[in-house]
């Protein structure tokens, strides 16, 4: 990546207290100097990486909330139409193309699904650090990064990975209100790999409940004008899918 740079803008845009884009162009040093995609088509390695770092740097000083709060503009700045890992060897343009840019929230996104799939963040932090040592000075292609998170993290992680980087959508969850009935239906539109341990957070009112969505409908009571929230930002990336419970 060699040289970084940002615009003259360096007012703290996150609460008056932090310059999000600051903590974005330093963490190129670490995601796109030490450790450089191989190819455009890896670009989410400088980009994605760099974005969730903004979400663990807003973790450590400021606390969870502004990480989950970073967490869900990742979200709303998606557009989930092309996937993040590319066709190799073609030149692309980010910059002028707005479906591209998901290198950096998409690629962010997935590098939280996988904290939160993984379940113990002293490993998942150590493999963090463990890369820009290993990885130190060279080209690493998108397949050669799964590789080396499996082995720092203990466990194949590369179907969940291989989906984010090469699917355009990520899992779908489908859901359905049955207000006469007072109930909410939910399943995953097809099955999605490492399935039993994706359990989703679920704000009832004040109330707090863990849910474990499968390939068939199940559901959860819910009452007239209570607010019902699924707390995505506390889980792995989805999309939420309304259909007619009939289909």
């Amino acid at each position: 990546q060699s040289c970084i740079a940002m615009g003259d803008d360096y007012r703290k845009n996150w609460k008056d207290t932090v310059n999000t884009t600051l903590v974005h162009e330093i963490a190129h040093e670490w995601w796109g100097n030490n450790v450089t995609g191989k190819d455009y088509c890896d670009i989410w390695i400088h980009e994605g990486m760099a974005t969730y770092s903004e979400a663990l740097f807003l973790e450590k000083f400021l606390g969870s909330d502004d990480y989950n709060e970073r967490v869900k503009k990742m979200i709303q700045y998606t557009q989930n139409k092309i996937p993040i890992h590319k066709v190799c060897g073609v030149v692309y343009n980010s910059w002028t193309n707005r479906p591209d840019q998901d290198i950096y929230s998409k690629g962010g996104l997935m590098m939280h699904s996988l904290r939160v799939l993984v379940n113990d963040d002293k490993l998942f932090m150590n493999a963090l650090k463990q890369i820009q040592m290993d990885l130190a000075k060279q080209n690493v292609s998108s397949e050669e990064m799964v590789n080396k998170l499996n082995e720092l993290l203990l466990d194949d992680y590369s179907p969940m990975l291989n989906w984010y980087l090469d699917e355009a959508k990520p899992p779908q969850l489908q859901v359905k209100v049955d207000k006469a009935g007072g109930k909410l239906y939910y399943k995953w539109k097809k099955e999605i790999p490492l399935m039993m341990r994706q359990e989703l957070s679920i704000k009832k009112g004040e109330k707090i409940i863990m849910i474990n969505p499968s390939t068939e409908f199940q559901s959860v009571e819910i009452y007239d004008g209570e607010k019902v929230r699924v707390e995505i930002e506390k889980g792995i990336y989805f999309q939420f899918d309304v259909i007619d419970i009939k289909e």
